[in-house]
């Protein structure tokens, strides 16, 4: 395999992904300002109604024309790797790209990390068929949307399945360090949470607030199973609704993330922005519209992980183990979750705690997920 064909996928990724990364923190940014200006000037909210219905039209033509930008793209690179499926990649890539800004634009509670593994993927693709290099791609695209180039590699053995080999761990390193060298350097989105170090007696509560977000995920896949699809234009209906009610639940989660981090809540609110974005993010992905899931579990998990700060008095460590959590129990990645999350706070010694939330929520979530089976095996 050429070395040069891996150079190009990771500057390539490191680019497109990093300029789209950046240009989601940008939208994201914009809620909570519009929520307050349009009190004083609601002309603000009709012109932005306006836009979401705009947005809904774009979004409907390009999931017409091109089927495979719809949710978060996993599925659709993982298809790709097994050989089930085959796409036009350049046309993904505009298409996932446009069709996502304007989601996030309308406000529909949809991430960038799912749509930064399918464009990784995507980029591969234009170069080559092969499996290891389509999750070469997958790699880097994940590693320059959070510039984490362990966790791209690790997510791409733990959630597209790529076999373990020390070729492959080579051929997925190069381009997820050139991709989130680039997207740092190039596009910086400096992160501000900080890890603080748990105490021997935390470790109960983080073990409880995995067991929390494990069973909590499992209820938010079931639900999600369950509705399967709904009509598209009906997130953006509860996207209207939301914005002068509880701007926070809107978009993917960035500022929702942050404002948790470094702000005081209380419990009630808590309790409805939890109820709000889940329901959001549940029409929002069933809805089919460009996006994925990964974003909106980690401001999820960030929720119950603030209830956790607020109800027994722990860190704001458990904002972040509370994250890892839900990640851990939607897509089944406790490592990914666990390693992504030392990378974006630079604390290896977090490692651990994020460890223990994750393996835990994991373990409750598998655990429901065996008692299911058995009722459907006793019937």
């Amino acid at each position: 395999m050429k070395a040069y064909t891996l150079v190009k996928i990771g500057v390539l990724a490191g680019v497109i992904v990093g300029a789209y990364k950046l240009l989601v923190k940008v939208i994201e940014s914009y809620y909570l300002s519009l929520a307050r200006n349009a009190q004083e000037r609601p002309v603000l909210l009709v012109i932005w109604i306006v836009l979401t219905l705009f947005s809904y039209y774009i979004i409907s033509r390009l999931l017409n024309r091109e089927p495979n930008i719809a949710r978060g793209g996993i599925l659709q690179i993982k298809e790709v790797i097994s050989g089930t499926r085959d796409y036009n990649p350049v046309r993904v890539i505009v298409g996932k790209i446009i069709g996502h800004l304007l989601a996030l634009i309308s406000g529909l509670s949809l991430g960038k990390a799912g749509p930064s593994i399918q464009l990784g993927g995507s980029i591969a693709m234009i170069f080559s068929k092969k499996k290891v290099l389509i999750g070469a791609g997958a790699a880097a695209g994940l590693s320059a949307a959070f510039e984490a180039p362990i966790a791209g590699i690790v997510s791409t053995f733990e959630i597209l399945r790529i076999e373990v080999t020390p070729p492959a761990i080579l051929y997925l390193a190069i381009p997820s360090l050139i991709s989130a060298l680039i997207s740092h350097y190039l596009f910086p989105v400096r992160p501000t949470l900080v890890y603080t170090p748990s105490e021997a007696k935390d470790y109960q509560y983080l073990i409880l607030l995995g067991v929390t977000t494990g069973a909590y995920s499992s209820l938010f896949i079931w639900l999600i199973k369950h509705i399967r699809k709904i009509k598209l234009i009906i997130p953006f209906f509860e996207s209207w609704i939301l914005l002068p009610i509880m701007p926070l639940a809107l978009g993917g989660g960035h500022a929702l993330i942050f404002s948790l981090f470094t702000g005081n809540f209380g419990i009630t609110f808590l309790l409805l922005l939890l109820l709000l974005k889940s329901i959001h993010t549940i029409l929002s992905y069933t809805s089919g519209a460009p996006g994925g899931l990964f974003l909106p579990s980690l401001a999820i998990g960030a929720i119950i992980g603030k209830l956790f700060v607020e109800t027994f008095g722990v860190s704001n460590t458990f904002v972040l183990a509370g994250m890892v959590g839900v990640l851990s129990g939607t897509l089944r990645a406790p490592m990914t979750g666990a390693i992504l999350m030392a990378e974006i706070t630079k604390s290896p010694r977090g490692f651990l705690d994020f460890l223990v939330a994750g393996l835990s929520s994991y373990a409750t979530s598998y655990a429901l997920k065996k008692v299911k089976l058995q009722k459907r095996t006793l019937r």
